[in-house]
């Protein structure tokens, strides 16, 4: 009996690993396919994506001791240091194949996010091809890490959910005031709070590096979507409600860009309804690129 057991895990760790190996292939596939429509005027063989090198970059100079706020050059890092402990293991292991791997965790851990909510096959696949999925898994982004923290308590889940406050702020909100309710801010917030005050302490008041995101890559929605933004917030306080939350962070944000509206798409159940969408994302993103960027 034990014997087989370990038959059946062995080969469902074994089918995972194909699993991840396809995609990964799939995906290096993929992301040098449609570079162009991505990235217009881009040369695939000298391409390397920006985000992802941010982060490879910033855990670099972490294990070296260094200040990954203070790094050279027009991109910089400005999450909280904590999220960088999921790229480290990607340093050993040489480009594209890392990104490819990368891509093929957040694939799944997208997947399992939907399935969570949403039952629907079909929808599930329209949802993993839209584009707020598609360009953040391309760019390295870790929007589906932050997604996760929905998944855990509260007092844990906000170090995940805080770490990007376009994705997550609205959601922190309700879960502060759910806290207050019940009488338990001080055991909900005080371990991210000490875990802001550590990073201040060891790295400055490094959040203050957000304003500048503003003045860098100002967005053609911004204060218009402000319209749909605070309705939203209105409507997510009044009733609780996570799904509404996921929408407003974004719309209430002056730097929001596509892939962060990744979790206001895991509500979408009905096939039809997500296909639209999904395909509206990329048309968003192809006229964005076309006509809107430098």
């Amino acid at each position: 009996m034990t014997y087989d057991k370990m038959r059946n895990g062995y080969k469902v760790c074994m089918a995972a690993f194909l699993f991840l190996l396809l995609v990964a292939l799939v995906s290096v596939g993929i992301r040098f396919a449609t570079l162009n429509y991505i990235y217009p005027n881009c040369n695939w063989r000298d391409y390397r994506s920006p985000d992802w090198t941010v982060y490879l970059s910033a855990a670099r100079h972490l294990i070296q001791g260094e200040n990954i706020y203070q790094l050279l050059g027009h991109y910089q890092f400005y999450n909280p240091p904590w999220m960088l402990l999921l790229y480290l293991p990607f340093l050993l292991i040489p480009y594209p194949i890392n990104l490819a791997l990368f891509t093929s965790i957040g694939l799944v851990a997208y997947l399992y996010l939907y399935t969570r909510y949403n039952s629907n096959l079909l929808s599930a696949v329209f949802y993993l091809i839209s584009a707020p999925i598609f360009v953040g898994l391309f760019m390295g982004q870790l929007d589906w890490a932050v997604l996760l923290g929905l998944l855990l308590p509260p007092q844990y889940g906000l170090f995940l959910i805080l770490a990007k406050p376009q994705v997550g702020c609205v959601v922190a909100l309700l879960w502060l005031i759910d806290a207050y309710k019940e009488r338990r801010v001080i055991q909900t917030f005080l371990p991210v709070t000490v875990g802001f005050a550590l990073s201040f302490l060891v790295f400055g008041l490094w959040p203050l590096n957000w304003f500048s995101l503003t003045r860098v890559e100002p967005l053609w929605t911004w204060p218009y979507i402000l319209v749909l933004g605070i309705p939203l917030l209105i409507y997510s306080i009044k009733h609780q409600s996570v799904q509404s939350a996921l929408c407003a962070g974004p719309a209430l944000s002056p730097h929001t860009l596509l892939h962060s509206w990744s979790g206001s798409l895991l509500w979408i159940a009905h096939p039809a309804v997500m296909a639209v969408v999904s395909f509206g994302t990329w048309a968003i993103r192809i006229y964005g690129s076309l006509h809107l960027t430098p």
